[in-house]
């Protein structure tokens, strides 16, 4: 049988190599900083509904369109946690194909709008139904940004009826 263990593990100042001649080393090295993200703890803490609308498009509307409650004043920066755009639909056989999308500079217009998610394709079958689009990951909105819908497809009898949706931390420039 065997013995008593004649090693001794090694500790996290052995594998790092820090310790030197069995002593602690009075300091750590630049090596280890302990870190904790302030950023993700404040911007949870300080997570806002910002805003919402709802707006109606007549069937030719392609292309980027801006929400207006959701455009970024020019005081205010925005880290959007979450922006998720609605489609809401009312008779059968509507079809819509859109993405929430960001336009950083208005005045490019919506040609230079930014999509924030994969496009969401949905096809209505007879029955009251919504679908949406969310952002994976959240972003900054910079003053004067505007945050909106890019409809790629859309066959609708009538009108197609969009909500955005954004939340996040409203931060003061």
């Amino acid at each position: 049988m065997a013995g008593p263990v004649q090693v001794i593990p090694q500790g996290l100042l052995g594998l790092l190599q820090i310790k030197t001649l069995g002593q602690n080393p009075s300091t750590l090295s630049d090596a280890i900083q302990p870190q904790v993200d302030l950023f993700t703890l404040w911007t949870q803490r300080q997570n806002i509904n910002i805003g919402s609308q709802s707006l109606t498009f007549a069937t030719a509307a392609i292309g980027f369109t801006s929400f207006p409650v959701l455009t970024v004043p020019q005081t205010q920066a925005w880290w959007v946690d979450k922006y998720t755009v609605l489609y809401t639909t009312g008779v059968a056989a509507d079809y819509a194909r859109y993405a929430p999308a960001i336009l950083y500079d208005p005045a490019l217009g919506g040609a230079a709008s930014h999509l924030l998610a994969v496009d969401v394709n949905d096809a209505i079958t007879g029955r009251q139904r919504q679908a949406k689009a969310t952002s994976p990951l959240g972003f900054w909105a910079p003053p004067g940004s505007q945050l909106g819908v890019f409809v790629f497809d859309v066959l609708a009898a009538t009108t197609v009826s969009l909500t955005g949706i954004a939340r996040g931390t409203i931060v003061p420039v």
